[in-house]
Parts: C-alpha cells; structure tokens; sequence
C-alpha cells in the first residue's frame, strides 16, 4: 500500500470535513461570507499549523502547500451555493453550537499533542510505525475522553474576576 497517497487523501477528507463544520457554524452564527470562508480555513487547518510548530516545522505545511487552504475555501463556497439555494443536503439542526474542540468534556488538543510526542519518541523506529502509533494513541486518547467526559480544569469566574 502507498502509504503517501493514504495519507495524502486522509489529510484531505479531513480538511473537508473540518472546513464543512466550520462553516456550518459561521452559517449559523450568521457571518458574512468572508466570516465564514475565514472560519473554514482556521477550523480546517488551524490544528495542523499548531502541530507542524509545535513539531518544529516552520513553515507549517498550510503555508508551504496552498491545497489545504484552497480545499477550505472551495469547500466552504460550495457549501455557501448548495444552502443558499436551499438545498437539503445537510441539516442544520443543532450546529447553532460552539464547536466540540472548544467545549467541555473533550479533550482534544491535549490528545493531538501526546499523539504528536509519541510520533517524536516513536520516530527512530520508522515514520510509518511512529505515525501509525501516534494517531492510534490521539484517537483512543480522544475516544476515551468522550465516553468518561474527561476535560481539562475551568478557569474559576473568581480568578477572572480577580476577586480575593
């Protein structure tokens, strides 16, 4: 199997699928179309810019290879014409929601980034293996915080608020 290519066409259904729910929500929240386009893009490819920094790939796949900004944005005027003319081929209902990266009991980018240092320790031992066993450990790592509603800690209103 050509494990590029798989991975290649995974990162793009990924995009779609991230850039789809990101304007779904800019929809709903009742942005103009660049609000949405630019929500797309950052919901899309935001997670990916992060991990590529915080990998030390600088720059960061999104800014070398356009594909996954460009994926966004047709996905997101696609999108933007199959609504506007009332198409039903998604249903709305329930997406008026922050998204689930941003919302209690899920853990998400604490998942991408022990995936991620796992890739990092697992790496001498092969690319392929290393990537393999760090987006196992991110899915179960996420998977496990959905179904036991891990979350990381709130920001009490006391310490925002600065009361003593």
């Amino acid at each position: 199997m050509d494990y590029e290519k798989f991975y290649y066409i995974a990162e793009i259904v990924g995009t779609v699928a991230f850039a789809s729910s990101g304007t779904l929500v800019a929809i709903r929240k009742g942005m103009d179309i660049f609000g949405i386009v630019v929500l797309a893009i950052i919901t899309a490819v935001g997670g990916g810019i992060i991990r590529d920094i915080t990998l030390g790939i600088t720059p960061p796949m999104a800014f070398r290879d356009t594909t996954y900004t460009s994926v966004s944005i047709v996905t997101a005027l696609v999108l933007i014409v199959f609504l506007s003319k009332k198409i039903k081929i998604l249903s709305l209902k329930g997406v008026n929601r922050i998204p689930i990266i941003f919302t209690k009991n899920t853990i998400y980018a604490v998942a991408s980034l022990l995936g991620a240092v796992v890739f990092i320790v697992l790496r001498p031992f092969g690319a392929n293996f290393a990537f393999f066993i760090g987006a196992s450990a991110t899915v179960v790592i996420r998977l496990l915080s959905m179904k036991y509603r891990w979350s990381l800690p709130d920001v009490s209103s006391d310490l925002v608020d600065g009361d003593d």
